[in-house]
């Protein structure tokens, strides 16, 4: 399961990081905080702001790169990098 959004910026070093969409909700845009609301994880590198970024959603099944070592049983978030 996958859509495409537009990317908000360069994203090309953001593959597998979990992304939400800008305040206005028209663009993709890395998740800086706990707070935000994820959309999914970013499947490809869209290079310039407008271009399509393919975001797996809920139901999809992929890897996803953890800035950190994460603790059995410990709760996961997004936060910047």
């Amino acid at each position: 399961n996958a859509i495409s959004i537009a990317a908000g910026g360069d994203l090309s070093t953001n593959q597998f990081r979990i992304v939400g969409v800008n305040p206005t909700g028209a663009q993709l845009q890395v998740n800086v905080d706990g707070a935000t609301m994820p959309v999914g994880v970013l499947l490809n590198k869209p290079a310039a702001q407008g271009r399509p970024g393919r975001v797996a959603i809920t139901g999809s099944v992929v890897k996803c790169e953890a800035g950190a070592a994460i603790d059995e049983n410990q709760p996961v978030q997004a936060v910047a990098v």
